[in-house]
């Protein structure tokens, strides 16, 4: 029983449905029926229309011109009706010859030359003398003397170079960094790969102290040799340090040379 109730609102909502389609389809029915018979009588007013006016067209007069007892008919394609000759009216046109005004040709001036000519005389060239170009030497010029310069007194770079306290050098090098110093002293060691060479400088005690000349940015000049005495103008760079012949460590000055000179 409780199937059944349950399915019963839903057959009647479905018989409802089918209903309401029924009646909306029979008023589309009855629509389209009444359009059909309201347009069947449009036409049918619309060819009574047509037929009354073709009726008028034909019913229109001819219009007849006559001019000295000709008369001319234009006709149409309309059938035409006759007409009586006391309704025709005649009109006469008559040609009037006036005569056309005639064209006078207007006189030509013509110019006249009213001058008289005067005979103008005419110049007679006189011939004038040529005169006789003498041809006179141009001046020479002469060289001035070239001027002698004067020579001019150079500085003297080696000026910059002062002689260090050579024992306080050699004890304290790294004190003395980028002086500019001038030594004299005897070469010992010179090694050409490297480009440098050793020499012996005599301090104020009468000691000889060994000082490390690189030459790097200059040349060493021709005939230097060991035991060859030179002069040294350079910068001081700082130590150099190494071993001796007893493979002691040493610790010797370094001059980076700007100049060298044998004595």
């Amino acid at each position: 029983m409780a199937n059944r109730q349950v399915k019963n609102p839903v057959v009647l909502i479905v018989v409802a449905l089918l209903l309401c389609v029924c009646c909306i389809g029979f008023g589309i029915i009855s629509v389209i029926v009444v359009i059909q018979s309201s347009g069947a009588a449009s036409a049918t007013s619309v060819a009574v229309t047509a037929k009354s006016v073709a009726a008028k067209e034909t019913e229109k007069p001819i219009l007849t011109l006559t001019t000295n007892a000709t008369s001319t008919t234009m006709n149409t394609s309309q059938p035409t009706i006759p007409s009586t000759p006391s309704s025709t009216s005649t009109i006469a046109l008559t040609p009037s010859n006036t005569p056309m005004p005639s064209n006078t040709p207007t006189p030509i001036q013509t110019a006249t030359d009213t001058s008289t000519p005067s005979s103008t005389p005419t110049a007679t060239k006189t011939p004038t003398s040529t005169p006789t170009s003498s041809s006179t030497p141009k001046p020479t010029n002469t060289p001035l003397p070239t001027r002698t310069p004067i020579p001019t007194n150079t500085p003297d770079a080696r000026t910059r170079f002062t002689p260090p306290d050579v024992l306080d050098l050699v004890t304290y090098p790294e004190n003395h960094i980028s002086e500019l110093v001038k030594l004299s002293g005897r070469v010992f060691n010179i090694v050409n790969d490297q480009s440098y060479l050793q020499i012996f400088v005599i301090d104020q005690q009468g000691n000889e102290d060994a000082f490390v000349i690189d030459y790097s940015i200059t040349k060493v000049p021709a005939g230097i040799y060991k035991n060859t005495y030179v002069t040294i103008y350079g910068e001081v760079s700082g130590s150099v340090k190494g071993s001796n012949a007893f493979g002691g460590d040493i610790t010797q000055p370094e001059i980076v040379a700007d100049i060298i000179e044998k004595q």
